[in-house]
C-alpha cells in the first residue's frame, strides 16, 4: 500500500495515523469510562457530562481551521495541533479547572488535527478512490477501542483515572515531535487554496442531514458504558474487554467501506450504514433492558452502521467544494459538533433520568431524520478531479 505514495509521505504517514490513534483513544476513553472518570474527579455523571459537552463544543473552531489550512497548508496545522491536544491530556488531571481547560485544549487538537488530515486526503487522493484512502485512515478509530481501551481499563483499575491521560499525552507529545519534522514536507504546497468556502443551501442540507446520524453515535457512545456498568455490573477492565468487540466490528466496517464503498457508491453506502444504525437503536430501545449478550450484539450492529455510514459519507463531505476542501471539512466537522455536544448533555441527562432505552429512542429517531434528509439532499458529485500520483 505504501509503496503508491511518494517518499514524503511514505515518511510521514507512520507518525501521522500514530497521533491520530491516540487523538482517537482520548476520545473514547472519557465515553467507556464515563462512570470512573466522574468517581475520580468527584463529579456526578451529569456533570461530567457537562465537562465533556464543553469539549466537542471545540469542534466549532473547526471551520476557522480549516480556512487557516486551506491557506497554509494542513501540514503545519497537522503538526501543531497534535502538540496542543498533547498537552491538554496532561493539563487535565490538575482538579476541576485543569480538567476542564484540558478537555478544551484536547478537544481543539482533536478537531485541528482532524481537519489537516481529512483535507490532505481529499488533495491527494482522487474521488473515486477515496473512501478507501479514509478507510484505512478511519482504522485508527477502531484500533483505539482493539488495542487502547483495554489497556486503558487495566490502567484504572490497577492505577487510577489519572493513569489514563498522564500515558496518552505523554505519547501524544512525543510522537508530536515526529510530526512537527515530516507532516510538512508531506505536503504539496502548490495545492493550497485560498479562496472562500461557498455555502450553498444543499450543503447545508447535506450537514445537516448527515448530523443526524453523529447524534445518534453520540448518544450510542455517552451511554453504552454507564448501561455496562449499571445494568451487569461489568468494572472497567471487564468493560475494556467487551469494547474489544466494538473495536473488531468498527474493523469490519472500515475494511468493508475500503472495499465496497468506491464501487457501490458513497450516497448509497450512506445510506446502508444508516439503516443498520437505525435497526440498531430502534431495537435496544423496544428491548428496553435486553441481556447482556443481546444488548452487545445490538449494540455492535449500531457500531457498525455508523462507521460505515460515517466513513464512506467522508469522500462526499471532501468533494462538496474542491477548492476550499479543508473549510468545508471543517465546517462539516463543526457542525458535528453541536451534535456531539447535544447528544452529550442530552444523553446523560437522560439516561439519569428515564433510563436507557429512553436515549435509545432519540437515537433512533435522529437517524430515521437523516435517512430522509440524505435521500432528499445528498448528492454524489457530477465530475471527479483528476486521480493523483500519490495513491496508486
Amino acid at each position: 500500500m505504501l509503496d503508491g505514495y511518494r517518499p514524503e509521505v511514505r515518511r510521514a504517514l507512520p507518525a501521522l495515523v500514530t497521533q491520530r490513534w491516540l487523538t482517537n483513544i482520548g476520545v473514547r476513553v472519557m465515553f467507556t469510562f464515563l462512570p470512573s472518570f466522574a468517581r475520580g474527579t468527584g463529579l456526578t455523571i451529569e456533570q461530567m457530562g457537562q465537562v465533556l459537552a464543553v469539549r466537542d463544543l471545540t469542534g466549532l473552531a473547526a471551520p476557522a481551521l480549516g480556512r487557516v489550512a486551506d491557506r497554509k497548508g494542513t501540514g503545519p496545522v497537522m503538526a501543531f495541533m497534535g502538540t496542543v491536544g498533547a498537552l491538554g491530556l496532561l493539563l487535565s488531571i490538575f482538579s476541576i479547572p485543569g480538567l476542564v481547560a484540558g478537555f478544551v485544549l484536547m478537544g481543539i487538537g482533536k478537531v485541528g488535527f482532524d481537519v489537516g488530515l481529512n483535507a490532505w486526503i481529499g488533495d491527494e487522493v482522487s474521488y473515486e478512490r477515496r473512501a478507501r484512502a479514509f478507510g484505512l485512515i478511519e482504522l485508527t478509530w477502531a484500533a483505539a477501542a482493539i488495542i487502547g481501551l483495554p489497556l486503558c481499563g487495566i490502567l484504572i483499575d490497577s492505577v487510577a483515572w489519572w493513569a489514563v491521560p498522564v500515558t496518552l499525552g505523554t505519547l501524544s507529545l512525543l510522537v508530536s515531535v515526529r510530526v512537527h519534522q515530516v507532516a510538512d514536507r508531506a505536503i504539496e504546497h502548490d495545492k493550497v487554496n485560498h479562496r472562500r468556502a461557498k455555502l450553498t443551501p444543499q450543503i447545508l442540507l447535506t450537514m445537516f442531514s448527515l448530523g443526524g446520524l453523529t447524534l445518534a453515535s453520540q448518544l450510542l457512545f455517552v451511554s453504552h458504558g454507564i448501561w455496562l456498568e449499571d445494568a451487569h455490573g461489568l468494572k472497567p477492565t471487564s468493560i475494556g474487554s467487551v469494547v474489544l468487540i466494538f473495536g473488531f466490528i468498527e474493523v469490519v466496517g472500515t475494511l468493508s467501506t475500503t472495499a465496497l464503498t468506491d464501487r457501490l457508491g458513497k450516497k448509497r453506502s450512506v445510506l446502508g450504514g444508516a439503516g443498520l444504525l437505525l435497526i440498531g437503536t430502534t431495537s435496544l430501545a423496544i428491548l428496553s433492558d435486553p441481556s447482556l449478550v443481546l444488548g452487545l450484539f445490538l449494540l455492535a450492529m449500531a457500531f457498525l452502521g455508523f462507521e460505515f455510514s460515517f466513513v464512506s459519507s467522508l469522500p462526499l463531505i471532501a468533494e462538496l467544494d474542491p477548492k476550499a476542501r479543508a473549510q468545508i471539512i471543517g465546517m462539516f466537522l463543526g457542525f458535528g459538533t453541536l451534535s456531539r455536544a447535544g447528544g452529550t448533555k442530552i444523553g446523560t441527562t437522560l439516561y439519569v433520568n428515564q433510563g436507557f432505552a429512553s436515549v435509545m429512542t432519540l437515537g433512533a429517531a435522529a437517524t430515521a431524520l437523516a435517512i430522509v434528509g440524505i435521500l432528499l439532499f445528498v448528492r454524489e458529485p457530477v465530475t471527479t478531479p483528476e486521480p493523483s500520483e500519490v495513491l496508486n
